[in-house]
């Protein structure tokens, strides 16, 4: 019987729908030996769902695969590889220029920039833009993955980051490991589409496990344990911009 998936998590859904069929399991089977019911591995596969992090360990068991893979699409050892060549690129000493990146909406940005509209006076051919009021200036080499959104400001008394600042992160700077204790990250729940936050990186030296703390003490939600399958890192702040220009409209 074939799955329609059109909900907003479609690539983990299919790789779950595939891990099963490889097994010769049915929805039933498999929420059997997770402990869950058929009607939400079938919001699983269906794309409207995302376990958390404990479900996917489970499932992973269950399956017999990497649990990290299962949630993102690659494995421990594939995270590894990717910061160990982004380390190599940098090592290289690349010549650096200022590049126009496009500044995206806060509440969509995804773990993916591909598509984004890039700079064009006429504005023709393709994903391109006239508005320079769309875009700031960044210094960066052409490897680097740096982006901008605009902080919505909803916290009033974090005047760090008051609203209508653009935001400037590294969206290559996702692993735990390769994040300095004492960062911001932006960050959302996998799963939960729309709904990304800002708060610092802790770690101890040395450790890869993480918190996330307030960046301000008067925030009433305390630190969150980061479980990387349970939350995505979807960059590391590297500079702002504070901007009241009436021109330049919050994102």
């Amino acid at each position: 019987m074939a799955i329609l998936i059109d909900g907003p998590n479609a690539d983990f859904a299919s790789r779950l729908i595939g891990k099963r069929g490889e097994k010769g399991l049915t929805q039933q089977d498999l929420g059997a030996l997770v402990g869950i019911d058929k009607r939400t591995i079938s919001q699983y596969e269906n794309g409207h769902s995302f376990p958390r992090a404990e479900t996917i360990r489970r499932l992973a068991a269950s399956l017999e695969v990497d649990a990290t893979w299962l949630a993102t699409g690659n494995t421990v050892d594939d995270h590894k590889f990717f910061a160990e060549r982004r380390r190599h690129v940098r090592d290289q000493g690349l010549k650096v220029d200022v590049s126009l990146v496009f500044i995206e909406d806060w509440k969509t940005l995804s773990s993916g920039s591909v598509g984004m509209p890039i700079f064009n006076a006429e504005g023709k051919y393709g994903p391109k833009s006239a508005d320079i009021h769309a875009f700031v200036p960044v210094i960066k080499t052409f490897f680097d993955q740096h982006r901008a959104t605009v902080f919505p400001g909803a916290l009033p008394y974090l005047t760090q980051y008051p609203g209508g600042s653009v935001l400037i992160f590294d969206a290559a700077l996702t692993a735990v490991e390769d994040i300095d204790s004492g960062s911001d990250v932006i960050y959302r729940y996998r799963g939960e589409e729309n709904a990304p936050g800002l708060r610092r990186l802790a770690k101890e030296p040395g450790q890869s496990e993480a918190v996330l703390m307030p960046l301000d003490p008067a925030m009433p939600q305390g630190p969150i344990a980061l479980d990387p399958l349970d939350i995505e890192i979807l960059g590391t702040v590297i500079s702002h911009i504070i901007r009241r220009s009436p021109d330049i409209p919050a994102r």
